[in-house]
């Protein structure tokens, strides 16, 4: 089905992992031309990536390179484009970066005001998504996590998210505006950077098997997460735009259930022929502080208002991600 609901959407960050499914779902059910902000330079691995997952016609969609953390550009270019909605998904994605260069977080917070601002002064209060993160629970030490659990965010990188994640509550109660906070919990792709925890397992199989020598390092086996597979995140992101009902401010997103890093490694080494247990050493240095054991989402508030929930499961999502890289 054809959703004709806008002319001009903006995603910033479409080239990470998110931002590319995110493309293949409004290219399929939207008849809006897409406008795309990518820091990239050669844009030509984006167009592969998304040629992987989608064979559709791309002449509707634009890559732009626009510097986010100029105001005027950003203003000049909404008003230009005049959006009838903006997936907010850019910024850096690794706490570990912010831990290390805390002015990564600052970006976050600057991408997030120039957008938002801008929208403010231009009086456009289309549909606006604020990608958000459940590294923003920090130290939380409850096993499930919803909309109303306490938030103690422990980095540079979930601290900024959690301020803007309040004010997109604040915008969303002052202007009466339909801008939501979705709180991803941990997903995963083929297209996910390779110094993340699966690619790091999927990799040390290839080479073991290869080379014939490695070692897999980790802070723990016991650490659970809520692992889910970026598509079902998108897809998830996709419904509370097109949702016929009122739509709140703040939504979970996730599969709703945890796997074990040793679970991780298992499926890694069924699918790869690989014992990664056999070579894999604990280095607790490798966690961070104050990191609780378990983080699962509870996915029901964005279930009960979209019909949306995740449709992989953890092993599918290892498999599937091993055979199409």
């Amino acid at each position: 089905m054809i959703i004709s609901k806008s002319n001009n959407i903006i995603v910033t960050g479409i080239t990470g992992q998110d931002g590319i499914f995110l493309t293949k779902l409004l290219l399929e059910k939207t008849n809006a031309k897409i406008f795309g902000i990518s820091r990239e330079k050669n844009n030509h691995i984006f167009f592969e990536n998304l040629n992987k997952i989608s064979s559709l016609d791309t002449t509707r969609l634009n890559i732009l390179d626009l510097n986010l953390l100029n105001k005027h550009s950003v203003k000049e270019f909404l008003r230009d484009v005049n959006p009838s909605a903006l997936f907010n998904l850019s910024g850096p994605s690794s706490v570990y970066d912010s831990i290390k260069y805390p002015e990564l977080g600052k970006e976050i917070e600057a991408i997030f005001n120039n957008l938002t601002s801008s929208m403010i002064e231009l009086e456009n209060y289309s549909f606006f998504y604020q990608a958000s993160s459940s590294e923003m629970y920090g130290s939380n030490d409850d096993s499930v996590l919803n909309e109303e659990s306490i938030m103690l965010p422990q980095s540079p990188y979930a601290e900024s998210k959690y301020k803007n994640h309040l004010k997109t509550q604040d915008l969303y109660r002052t202007y009466n505006w339909n801008i939501v906070s979705g709180i991803m919990f941990n997903h995963e792709s083929e297209f996910r950077k390779k110094d993340f925890l699966l690619p790091k397992i999927i990799n040390t199989a290839f080479n073991y098997r290869n080379l014939g020598r490695n070692e897999l390092l980790v802070g723990s086996l016991n650490l659970i997460r809520d692992w889910t597979h970026a598509y079902d995140i998108s897809k998830a992101i996709f419904s509370l735009y097109t949702s016929s009902e009122d739509i709140d401010s703040v939504y979970v997103i996730g599969r709703g259930s945890g796997n074990s890093v040793k679970d991780m490694i298992e499926e890694v080494s069924k699918v790869t022929g690989v014992n990664l247990l056999d070579i894999t050493k604990i280095n607790g240095e490798l966690l961070r502080k104050g990191d609780p054991l378990t983080r699962i989402s509870d996915p029901t508030k964005i279930r009960e208002a979209t019909g949306w929930s995740a449709e992989t499961e953890f092993s599918d999502m290892i498999s599937k991600i091993i055979s199409n890289l």
